[in-house]
Order: structure tokens, then C-alpha cells, then sequence
């Protein structure tokens, strides 16, 4: 599947570039400031050095190889290795979006699990309303509603992370990293939590209105028995392919949150290089984000498994 898609992309990108060797000395005469001087002999000769001379198709093949050995090539401004460039902004953006699809997660399921019991109460309701006015608000409002506050109180941060250097000891450091990303997780919490309570109360009274959950009643099971041992762990794997298609949400989402608050993710860092056109950096990020929803998906798919045990992969 990841090598379709590279092929895919890889297309596309070729498509954009146009005389990707013609870029490469125009932007090399730029910064060294020197004029034209390349004839039309070594012009054929950069393209054939570069293998730029050979089919689309061949060159991905090409460049799959030499991926597969953590040569990503370099950064067309700069000459810097592609894969130094995106290591540390993966992490940072995996970090972030995983900090907030934590909270996000266990926000939701339990007040989700707690009022579903409780519905029609005026806190389910209050709760309710809060998710959906939340889940109504546009993105970019969100973003920018926390940036003006950020720069009127001058509580939090308006932009970027700190550095190791900063802190004298590791709790000093993680406490300066949370500070610094406090309202970039507030932001992911207003895009998902709304979307994440609603599909667990929606799980939860589905679960609720069962057959099994009246016998079980009839029994004189204990009503917190009933709804965390039983209707919980069957409204538990709906919640996690939802919570699969969640977090590549966060990858789509991760250009426009990170390049408004400047943190140096890969989302950020796609929205520089696109601008550029700088084709190594962008194939090697389009491959990450892929990968990474791939290894979502399969995680979501083994887990679900592995909860219920009536579902059975490959096997008809």
C-alpha cells in the first residue's frame, strides 16, 4: 500500500516541478549570487548525473531504493540531509498530537460513559450543548480566539517550544513544554472532543438499549457492573476505529494549527517546502504522514481483534 501511494505522489510531484535540474542552478545562483553559466551540454550532463533524464516511474524506483537505505536526499536550499531535517519535526508533531488525542480520548470516555446513564439529566444536557457548540465553532476561529488571548494576557506562549538548554532538570523542562504547547492541545481538544463524546454516548446508549443489558438487569447485576464491565468494553471498539480515522485527522490538520502557532512540526514544515517546491522534502514528509496513518489503521485493526474475540481476520 505505502509503495501505490509513494508512486502516487511521487507522480504528482513530478508533474509539479517541471525542469527540477533547471530549479536546482537557479536557486543555486541565488544564493551564491553568481551569474548563469551553465551551456546546455551541462545542463544534459546535471540531468544525467542526477537521473533526471530517465522516466518518472524509474526515478521512484530509484528513489525507493535509496529511501529504503535512509537516504531521503537533500534539502534543495542549504544541501542539508532530507531525513535530519524531518526526524526531529515527526517527533515533535507525534508528541503533540498524541498528548492531545489523550486527553481527548479520556475526556471523553469517561464523562461519555458517566451521562449516558444519565440522560436527559440538565448536566447530560449542559454537557451535550458545550460538545456541539464546540464541534460548530470553525477551526481557524479557535486558533486565532487562542492566539489574541495569548497575546492580550501574555499567559501562555504565542508561539514555538522550548529548548533542553533551557530548563536546569528534566521535570523544570517538562513542565516549560506543557506550558508552551497548553493552548495548541486546547485547540486540538475544541476540534475532537465534541466529535469524541458524541460518538461515545451514541456507543454507549446503543449498548444500553440491548437485550443482553435487560437480562443482565433482570438479574440483579449491579448497575455499574452492567455499564462498565459490559456495555464499555462493546461500545469500546466502534470508539477505536473512530479513534484511528481521529488521529489522522490531527495529521491533516497539523499544517494549519502549527504553522499559525509556529511550532516546529512537520505540518509546518510541509507548508515551507510546498512554497519551495522542494520536491526531496516534500515526498519524504507525504511518505511519513502515510506510513504513519497505515501503522494508525493497522494498530486500530489488531486492537479491535483483540478486544472481541469473535472477530477473526482472514477467515471467511
Amino acid at each position: 500500500m505505502l509503495l501505490a501511494i509513494g508512486f502516487v505522489l511521487f507522480g504528482l510531484l513530478d508533474a509539479l516541478h517541471g525542469d527540477l535540474a533547471a530549479q536546482i542552478f537557479d536557486r543555486l545562483d541565488d544564493i551564491y549570487e553568481v551569474e548563469p553559466g551553465l551551456t546546455p551540454e551541462q545542463m544534459v550532463y546535471l540531468r544525467a548525473h542526477m537521473g533526471l533524464d530517465r522516466p518518472w516511474h524509474a526515478q521512484y524506483f530509484r528513489w525507493v531504493a535509496r529511501a529504503l537505505q535512509g537516504d531521503f536526499g537533500v534539502e534543495m536550499e542549504g544541501g542539508t540531509p532530507v531525513g535530519a531535517i524531518i526526524r526531529q519535526r515527526l517527533f515533535n508533531t507525534v508528541l503533540l498530537h498524541s498528548i492531545s488525542f489523550a486527553v481527548i480520548a479520556l475526556a471523553a470516555l469517561a464523562l461519555g460513559v458517566y451521562f449516558s446513564a444519565r440522560a436527559g439529566s440538565r448536566m447530560e444536557l449542559a454537557l451535550t450543548s458545550f460538545a456541539l457548540f464546540l464541534y460548530s465553532i470553525p477551526p481557524l476561529a479557535v486558533i486565532f480566539g487562542l492566539q489574541l488571548f495569548a497575546f492580550r494576557t501574555w499567559l501562555f506562549p504565542v508561539a514555538g517550544i522550548p529548548v533542553r538548554s533551557m530548563a536546569p532538570n528534566v521535570f523544570a523542562f517538562v513542565v516549560m513544554y506543557a506550558h508552551h504547547i497548553f493552548l495548541l492541545v486546547l485547540a486540538n481538544f475544541a476540534f475532537g472532543f465534541g466529535v469524541a463524546l458524541r460518538m461515545v454516548k451514541m456507543f454507549m446508549r446503543d449498548q444500553l438499549g440491548q437485550p443482553y443489558i435487560l437480562a443482565l438487569r433482570s438479574r440483579g447485576v449491579p448497575e455499574r457492573k452492567i455499564l462498565f464491565k459490559h456495555a464499555f468494553r462493546n461500545a469500546l471498539n466502534p470508539f477505536i476505529s473512530w479513534s484511528a480515522v481521529q488521529i489522522i485527522g490531527f495529521f491533516s490538520g497539523a499544517i494549519m494549527i502549527e504553522t499559525i502557532f509556529a511550532f516546529p512540526g512537520i505540518g509546518r514544515l510541509m507548508w515551507e517546502h510546498l512554497f519551495r517546491q522542494d520536491g526531496n522534502v516534500l515526498m519524504a514528509l507525504l511518505m511519513a504522514v502515510a506510513a504513519a496513518v497505515l501503522v494508525v489503521m493497522l494498530v486500530a485493526d489488531i486492537l479491535t481483534a483483540a478486544l472481541d474475540p469473535r472477530i477473526r481476520y482472514g477467515k471467511g
